[in-house]
């Protein structure tokens, strides 16, 4: 039996030349797994020596030695030595009378061969204890006993802690043979010699040598992925550790807690020490795998080459580097910064090998990017060092360069985790625990960036020692993690210990992380919040470029749109990362993760269209309907990631804001819809389908603006949302909806091919958005400024108007539903209609209205007065139209009746005092004959079917109605003629109502044909019968339409005209003065001019007598 065996595990067996991966298991966990008896047995089936490393029973081990024994004992020398037995598979080799069985898992991944080897090298020890061996010596010597003890105790996982020297032992000698004392890296190792003379120690230390280079190789086994991430992770921690040692060295040299750095300093040497050992050769305990090829050996050589010198520096100078008087030896940190450099570069060329052997073996564990995390927290160390060395003045432009450099490869390197580098093999993170403790790098990355920032700016050593206090405090927030949980220390140190935890999470990926639990309702809020925003801007950017597609206010919606991908890119990677400083939790499941990603694919595409878009002239059909399909896909897909939000919001704490927030959200989207599904049907983008997509917005618009007024109860999945009962929200909700009215009035114009009212679009959309906008706050925060101002007159006209209506319908009501009890048929749709009108006018008075168009409440009293007096008498009154009883409809009407006049007579004092020009009085006396009409009508038929047993009902409803038209008739008289009216008309005549001026033509003349109606509708109603009781419907319907005609008339404030000067009888009196003056100056002239000739007669004649008499004398 003897065999001849190379010295100190020298032989090179084939199947270990392959220097592929190896893995150094936990604490023997690989053999263990693998070897599950060892039994020595004799030609005659006895059994020598058993050793069993799982339990069985006795009976149980003397079943299976039995049958084993036989199966082996039979078979041929030729035949192979490997047997499958049960659940084992079996090894066994003959060595003259003994079998050496062993049985193993029967696995794929066992290796039989090493199983062979391991039973050669178990014999050829046995062989050198006792020089030749036999059966004899294993029964009569403790020794077998011992080997399978010792087996037992390497491979059994019972070992405490492996020996470095006996591994490198079967490492090195596995490579030379040579036996000679060598001194290496790590410590002066004892060769064994073939000549010792302890043969029972050589032997042993043969046997233990071989057992632990099985245990490294694993027998063949391959490293598990989460063994190749905590080596990778190890390696890097390497690169953080000599970037530490460095800072904590220079903390020392500024008297920064001396002491607590000294020691800090002591235990990081050590960490790197004990870590680079295990780097090279294994570490089952910590799960290191040990060197895994020559690539990755020889650069942890040069590390070790460069760390010992170093070493060297930063212990022997730790305590000299400051003198008494508080000077720096300024040498000493040159030589750290210029040895710490290389040894940062050689500690991340392992880190590189260590990544590419993980490739190559086939682990999943994507080693690029924990190399990549890895060397972050390294980042963080070294902008602290760098920093520091900047202050002092150390090697100046080289630190501030290096600073410069270190501080932009962090940021790089953090996005590139993040978002991923496709083309360099980095993939998008998609853990949502890894995202959430990214976004806390994130954060207090953002609270040391400036300080890092200030340093860089100081262009001069000494203004870089100006700073130097400012550093100081950075470098002093620097501490370990484990301080930094305990203490609560300031942004900096929490930098370095969030990125820790997020390393570890990059190497070991998990889900169970309870974000959602753990968020407050604020922070689900803000999540929510953005959501919508994000929401609502895929769908703006969209609405924008569909302007530019039709040529509408390009140029502003070009600017827009660059705008608005930027603002919605930012809000996306928000959302996925989370936002700290902002206030933006990180997604609270996986699933949401899952579905942003998809979105942030979706939106990538949409972007890529948008932006040609805008760098073209012109838009092609294709693009505009390729936008907008993506711009329906990414709306559905945030949708979803809404709803999965939302149901996470209700699970972890039953609250309405959030509800609320996405009710208001969906608004806000649908406001910009309409627009874009206008757009795209003008445009001609499948128009039928775009313009139903709008008809569908609208009603969706609508239902949910009427459930956020009105409030609805909880359900399985939506909390209950409350009754708005503060004014200044329902304001804000009315402001919105007078927006909506116009846009959706502009948006079906523009859908149905009108091009002037696309602008009109443009400029809505933004108005109703930020009418949107202060609603949801309100809405959501449940407060606001309840400062309702001065009101204008013509709210309380329209709000007066209303009450007047809802007086009148009350009235209506009753009377429908009489006809509908008594003729049946389609009189109960006439009943369905006027009820709805009914709700419909509670309704406007509650909240307001724009078609037709009705003012919210002017106070906050009047609103408490509608939700505590008035609906709850209408909900009595529709409560009553459910049933059959009429006298019971009649007396609820008769309440509705009373509590609208009341509210209209609390608006007519708010409109008198608003302008007390306006003719109130009048106003409200003709507004109310309506509602008196009506009931003529229903006293009319509540004694026409016999609810009323005498006529005394319709007459004074009859009177009622005559006094006020002959209220309003007295104003034809003035006050002298009212004076001397009979007693019925100056009873007519009241007080406060001036009479009607006879300039007001418009007036009489309407008072005319009420009066008109009204005498057809009195006449029909003492003789309706039940055949014709449309006639007096139509005479009622006839005066109202009278009323509503004169009401404006009535209104409008009379103006007399001015005393003027009687022109026309100064005219007639001057012209007749003159015509008489011009008569007697005629006159005058003819009698003067016959006076002249009588007078020249007169002369002749006395000529002529005196002639004669001359003549004659």
């Amino acid at each position: 039996m003897s065999c001849m065996l190379p010295p100190e595990c020298s032989w090179k067996p084939f199947w270990l030349e392959v220097r592929a991966p190896r893995a150094v298991p936990a604490r023997g966990a690989a053999i263990r797994a693998m070897i599950k008896f060892i039994l020595m047995v004799n030609k005659q089936g006895q059994t020598r020596l058993a050793q069993y490393y799982e339990f069985l029973s006795v009976r149980e081990r003397v079943t299976l030695e039995g049958e084993l024994i036989r199966k082996c004992l039979s078979r041929s020398e030729s035949q192979c030595s490997f047997v499958e037995y049960r659940d084992y598979r079996v090894v066994y080799r003959r060595y003259a009378s003994l079998y050496f069985i062993v049985g193993i898992d029967n696995d794929e991944d066992c290796n039989e061969l090493a199983i062979l080897e391991f039973i050669h090298t178990l014999v050829e020890t046995l062989d050198k204890y006792f020089e030749n061996v036999c059966e004899l010596d294993i029964m009569i010597s403790d020794f077998g006993e011992t080997v399978a003890a010792k087996i037992r105790y390497r491979l059994g996982g019972h070992l405490p802690d492996r020996s470095h020297v006996l591994l490198q032992c079967a490492r090195k000698s596995r490579r030379t043979g040579s036996t000679a004392t060598r001194k290496t890296g790590f410590a002066e190792l004892p060769r064994p010699s073939s000549a010792s003379g302890d043969k029972g120690a050589e032997a042993m230390r043969l046997l233990l040598c071989w057992t632990a280079a099985l245990e490294s190789w694993s027998l063949g086994h391959s490293a598990t992925n989460a063994e190749w991430g905590h080596s990778i992770n190890m390696a890097g921690l390497q690169r953080t550790l000599s970037q530490r040692m460095s800072k904590e060295f220079l903390l020392i040299s500024l008297g920064i807690d001396g002491d607590v750095n000294k020691a800090k300093l002591q235990q990081s040497v050590h960490d790197f020490n004990s870590t680079l050992y295990a780097l090279i050769w294994g570490d089952p305990q910590q799960g290191i795998v040990a060197a895994p090829n020559v690539r990755v050996e020889e650069n942890l050589q040069k590390v070790l080459h460069l760390w010992v010198p170093f070493e060297i520096l930063l212990t022997s100078s730790m305590d000299s580097v400051r003198s008494l008087d508080g000077s720096i030896n300024v040498p000493v940190l040159e030589a750290v910064s210029s040895q710490n450099g290389p040894l940062l570069d050689a500690s991340n060329v392992v880190v590189g090998g260590l990544v590419d052997a993980a490739k190559v073996s086939g682990a999943s564990t994507n080693g690029l990017v924990q190399d990549i995390a890895g060397r972050q927290r390294t980042y963080i160390q070294s902008l602290c060092l760098k920093a520091l060395l900047v202050s002092q003045g150390v090697s100046l432009l080289e630190n501030k360069a290096s600073l410069k450099e270190t501080k932009l490869l962090f940021e790089a390197s953090h996005a590139g985790i993040i978002e991923g580098v496709p083309f360099a093999g980095v993939p998008v993170l998609t853990n949502v625990c890894t995202l959430h403790q990214m976004s806390e790098v994130t954060f207090y990355y953002s609270k040391v960036r400036p300080l890092v920032s200030e340093i860089l700016n100081a262009h001069t050593v000494q203004s870089s020692q100006d700073v130097q206090v400012s550093v100081s405090d950075l470098v002093r927030q620097f501490r370990d993690s484990s301080e930094a949980c305990a203490r609560n220390r300031k942004f900096t140190e929490m930098l370095f210990s969030s990125m820790v935890l997020a390393v570890d999470l990059f190497n070991n990926e998990s889900t169970a992380c309870d974000l959602a639990s753990a968020m407050s309702g604020a922070e689900w809020l803000s999540f929510i919040d953005t959501l919508g925003q994000l929401r609502l801007e895929t769908q703006q950017v969209s609405q924008h470029f569909m302007q530019v597609a039709l040529g509408s206010n390009v140029h502003t919606s070009k600017v827009e749109i660059t705008v608005m991908m930027s603002s919605a890119s930012q809000r996306l990677r928000s959302l996925i990362e989370g936002c700290k400083e902002q206030g933006i939790p990180s997604p609270p499941t996986q699933g949401v993760v899952d579905q942003l990603l998809i979105g942030v694919e979706t939106w990538s595409m949409l972007e890529t269209e948008l932006t040609q878009a805008v760098r073209s002239e012109a838009v092609s059909p294709i693009t505009v309907d390729r936008v907008a399909l993506l711009s329906g896909d990414l709306l559905d897909q945030l949708t979803s990631v809404m709803d999965m939000t939302l149901k996470e919001a209700w699970r972890a704490s039953a609250d309405t804001a959030s509800y609320l927030l996405d009710l208001t959200s969906k608004q806000a989207m649908r406001l910009s819809r309409l627009s874009k599904e206008a757009n795209l049907a003008h445009y001609g983008i499948k128009p039928e389908q775009n313009r139903l997509a709008l008809n569908a917005s609208r009603d969706s618009f609508v239902a949910t603006h009427h459930l956020l007024l009105l409030g609805s109860p909880a359900q399985n999945t939506t909390p209950a949302v409350p009754k708005r009962s503060q004014l200044c929200i329902i304001r804000l909700m009315h402001e919105v909806d007078e927006l909506y009215q116009q846009l959706q009035e502009a948006a079906l114009a523009v859908a149905y091919g009108s091009f002037a009212k696309v602008s009109d679009l443009d400029r809505l959309n933004p108005l109703a958005q930020e009418a949107m906008a202060a609603a949801s706050k309100a809405l959501v925060d449940g407060v606001c400024d309840n400062n309702t101002g001065e009101v204008e007159l013509h709210a309380w006209l329209e709000v007066h108007q209303e009450a007047a209506d809802l007086a009148r319908l009350s009235q209506d009501a009753t009377a429908a539903f009489i006809l509908a009890q008594q003729e049946g048929g389609g009189r109960f749709s006439s009943l369905n209609a006027v009820a709805h009108d009914v709700e419909s006018s509670l309704h406007r008075l509650m909240f307001g209205s724009w078609v037709p168009h009705v003012a919210s409440p002017p106070t906050q009293a009047l609103l408490d007065y509608i939700l505590s007096t008035l609906r709850p008498i209408l909900e009595r009154f529709e409560s009553a139209l459910a049933g059959t009883d009429v006298l019971s409809v009649e007396a609820a009407g008769v309440s509705l009746l009373s509590a609208a006049e009341a509210l209209q007579a609390k608006y007519l004092r708010g409109a008198m005092e608003a302008d007390p020009s306006w003719p109130g009085a009048r106003v409200d006396m003709l507004v109310s004959q309506a509602a008196l009409a009506s009931k003529v009508l229903k006293e009319a038929l509540m004694h026409l079917y016999g609810f009323r047993k005498t006529e005394v009902e319709l007459r004074s409803a009859i009177d009622e109605f005559q006094r006020s038209h002959e209220h309003l008739k007295a104003w034809r008289f003035n006050s002298f003629q009212i004076l001397h009216m009979n007693s019925f008309f100056r009873a007519a005549a009241v007080p406060g109502l001036e009479p009607v001026i006879q300039e007001r033509k418009d007036i009489l003349d309407q008072w005319d044909r009420i009066d008109q109606a009204w005498l057809s509708l009195k006449s029909h109603a003492f003789s309706v019968t039940s055949e014709d009781t449309w006639r007096v419907e139509d005479a009622m319907a006839g005066v109202v339409s009278e009323i509503q005609v004169a009401v404006p008339l009535y209104g409008m404030e009379d103006v007399e005209a001015p005393e003027s000067f009687p022109w026309t009888t100064a005219i007639y009196t001057s012209v007749g003065g003159a015509l008489v003056c011009c008569c007697c100056t005629i006159a005058y002239c003819q009698w003067a001019k016959d006076r002249g000739h009588g007078q020249a007669g007169d002369k002749d004649k006395q000529a002529a007598k005196r002639g004669t008499v001359a003549d004659e004398v």
